[in-house]
């Protein structure tokens, strides 16, 4: 019996397609971690849309549901995770807001949940700065977030 030497056409093929899958999966978030930040919206409402926009893709990604509570009294907004498998508080800090910005709304606390499937709950919010006002509302069936200038 000969003995055999390299590998056969077949196993070779396998390698590589193994390979390929491996490298699309990666490749779609390799040029972002590459690139440099992008610049900033300085449009009325982004920064606090953004953060919420972050709460839904982590919701989604990490498949577990996101509450946001905004402390409209104190200018805070606390994100974290619930169910079974949450990891407790994501994020903690001063509400997102840029200076010339004040938050508008009847609730002292408003709450927003980000489930799995990308639904969300919570009430849209004002906001007042130098232009006007600015909606931040959440589409209750996609979840997207959704800024209108009033």
């Amino acid at each position: 019996m000969r003995r055999r030497r390299g590998f056969t056409l077949l196993e070779t093929a396998i390698v590589l397609a193994i390979t390929a899958i491996g490298a699309l999966l990666v490749l779609p978030t390799w040029p972002s971690a590459l690139a440099p930040d992008a610049p900033r919206d300085a449009s009325p409402g982004a920064e606090l849309a953004a953060a919420l926009a972050d709460a839904r893709r982590h919701a989604i990604a990490a498949r577990q549901m996101v509450m946001v509570r905004v402390d409209v009294s104190h200018q805070r907004v606390r994100v974290d995770t619930a169910g079974t498998h949450g990891r407790g508080v994501w994020r903690d800090g001063p509400l997102p807001l840029a200076a010339d910005e004040s938050l508008v709304t009847a609730d002292t606390v408003a709450l927003y949940v980000f489930r799995p499937t990308g639904a969300a709950q919570g009430r849209p919010m004002s906001i007042r700065h130098a232009s006007g006002w600015t909606i931040v509302a959440i589409d209750p069936w996609s979840g997207e977030v959704r800024r209108v200038a009033r």
